[in-house]
């Protein structure tokens, strides 16, 4: 180990930029944070190539005088607090002093700010830490920032910068976010000289959520309420348990009007869904937590995307009590008849008059049932549901007897449970199997081998799809992916989409599921190669493709099913590494019954 020596400015000042500029989305955060701390109405943000070559934010905010602008640009300089006691107590977003002159010292920085009530604007630049004398400018009354040339005196951090779309759905997600915690601020948001997102000042924050997210996923959601308002209270929306995503991208959460992840919170609203919403899916949600200041600590993350609460177990019990009992609200009357087989099983019988098929015929359908399931009912669709049609061609009634063996006679299948697992031997060994997971893998490996694209069916009526700023980017950047699998998807008004074509192999209405668990799995794994951001987004088709858990399959799918995966080998886990069956052998049970 060398000498201990005291680093010079010009390094600190990086190591610094370093903790709060980690991306571009990093410095649209920050300036848009900026911008509320100074009481704007209206809030624009562009960008070009995702921030990567220019971000501008503008605000109609009470500006700056030439002193104040000179300090906001020196670090630890801040209007927002002023002793340590104030830290206990901090409301606004922005304190800590650094990120302008963090954002100068790692890129080319110029501030233009006006007060209402001045003759004139100043003007500052900062070029790679370096500061010009301000000037005094024409310019109206409020602040712009425009930052270019983003890590150009930190190579290294440049070249680990994604795709300008990658970068530009994270920028816009930044933007979303603050939009959503503040409905009272108008905010507008161009891409590459394309509006994006425009959100003009709500009454309320559903109305915020309509203008963001779209209407109708507003109108779906369920408001919540619980707590005192003095103290600490709960306000939000969340989604019905039958609405779910792949990953927690659309969960959000704020804290006294903060945008952060807090894992209490998360796991306090997963637990109220528990039993009504799947393993590893999570929900849409909105929540707003007011909470004391003195019961928050919001300085224990650079970027202020974390906050440390002293009353953890009181939020946890707030929010988990108020989300079990809107779920519960939720459920039908007629759920226990619907889970005890009341409701059209999976694979029913043809509507009277339908010619049933022979046995010939129904042995052929056999060997294509496990890839595509769906066909009777994509029959219905194309025949405008006419009644001619069988729902499962090539399968018997479901009152058939439980015990079946098919002509390969490799299972012998001995029922469905009533939570929906198959219960089947192969060969020496008991299977229980899970038949969403087996059918999924099975879909996967029939994808994955095609040599060509995906084969498409062209709806009869389009899907609409309403994506948010940030979701409509991640579209963008890959819809050439999604053609290859056999979407056409095409823009419809702002943040609105027609799905005409989907996979043939997914089932009808299931379109709008496929495509956001897609865009969940590109946002969680942005900058993947595309071998592997593909193999994630034939996964989602499998999956939407795939019966469900708990939907009744007749002895002859199930048998049909088993003996596909078996043959083909892909048996054992599904794509997304889950297992498909519990496995007892023979020899084992004989051993534990004392044979």
């Amino acid at each position: 180990m060398g000498r201990i020596i005291e680093l010079p400015e010009s390094v600190r000042v990086r190591i610094a930029a370093g903790e709060v500029v980690e991306r571009p989305a990093s410095v649209v955060k920050e300036l848009v944070d900026n911008a509320i701390d100074a009481g704007a109405s209206t809030v624009t943000v562009e960008l070009a190539r995702g921030g990567i070559d220019l971000i501008r934010v503008t605000d109609d905010g009470c500006g700056m005088d030439k002193d104040d602008l000179l300090l906001s640009v020196r670090r630890h300089a801040t209007s927002k607090l002023e002793t340590a006691d104030d830290l206990v107590s901090v409301l606004t977003l922005g304190f800590r002093g650094e990120a302008l002159p963090s954002i100068g010292s790692v890129s080319r920085l110029r501030i233009t700010t006006r007060m209402p009530d001045a003759d004139a604007a100043w003007e500052l630049l900062v070029d790679g830490g370096v500061e010009s004398e301000p000037k005094e400018i024409a310019a109206a009354p409020g602040t712009t920032v425009e930052v270019t040339r983003i890590f150009q005196n930190v190579p290294v951090r440049r070249r680990f910068l994604r795709s300008p779309a990658t970068e530009g759905s994270r920028s816009s997600e930044a933007v979303l976010k603050m939009a959503l915690a503040r409905p009272e601020i108008a905010f507008r948001l161009v891409s590459d000289g394309r509006e994006t997102l425009s959100a003009p000042a709500a009454a309320d924050r559903r109305g915020r959520i309509a203008s963001v997210a779209g209407p109708e996923t507003a109108s779906s959601l369920i408001e919540i309420s619980s707590g005192e308002p003095r103290f600490l209270s709960l306000h939000g929306f969340i989604g019905p348990p039958d609405v779910s995503r792949s990953n927690r991208s659309h969960v959000h959460i704020f804290i006294n009007g903060r945008p952060v992840d807090e894992p209490v919170v998360i796991r306090a609203l997963r637990d109220g869904y528990a039993g009504a919403m799947a393993p590893k899916r999570y929900p849409v949600a909105f929540l707003f937590l007011e909470v004391e200041p003195e019961d928050v600590d919001v300085n224990v993350h650079p970027a202020k995307r974390e906050v440390r609460l002293h009353s953890a177990q009181a939020v946890f019990r707030l929010v988990h009590g108020a989300v079990k009992e809107a779920v519960i609200r939720t459920r039908p009357s007629a759920g226990l008849a619907e889970r005890s087989g009341d409701a059209a099983p999976f694979g029913a019988a043809a509507p009277a008059g339908a010619a049933r098929p022979s046995a010939s015929s129904a042995g052929e359908a056999r060997t294509r049932m496990t890839y595509d399931l769906w066909a009777g009912e994509r029959e219905y669709e194309t025949a405008a549901r006419a009644r001619q049609f069988s729902p499962w061609p090539g399968t018997t009634a479901p009152g058939e007897p439980p015990m079946t063996r098919s002509g390969a006679g490799l299972c012998h299948y001995v029922g469905q449970t009533a939570a929906g697992y198959l219960v089947a031997e192969v060969g020496d060994e008991l299977r229980v199997l899970d038949p969403h997971a087996l059918h999924e893998r099975v879909i996967f490996e029939r994808l994955s081998a095609a040599e060509t694209a995906v084969e498409s069916q062209r709806l009869l009526t389009p899907e609409t799809i309403e994506l948010d700023a940030g979701e409509a980017e991640l579209l963008e950047s890959v819809s050439d992916e999604l053609a290859r699998l056999g979407f056409e998807v095409e823009p419809f008004g702002t943040g609105s989409f027609l799905v005409r074509s989907v996979p043939s192999v997914i089932r009808p209405g299931s379109a709008e599921e496929c495509v956001r668990d897609i865009l969940d799995r590109a946002s969680g794994e942005r900058g993947e190669s595309g071998g592997a951001l593909r193999e994630k987004m034939l996964a989602a088709v499998a999956c939407a493709a795939a019966v469900k858990l708990g939907e009744r399959m007749t002895a002859e799918q199930a048998v049909s099913l088993v003996e596909e995966a078996e043959l083909s080998g892909v048996a054992e886990r599904c794509p997304h590494g889950r297992p498909t069956s519990l496995v007892v052998k023979h020899a084992e049970l004989e051993r534990r019954f004392g044979r």
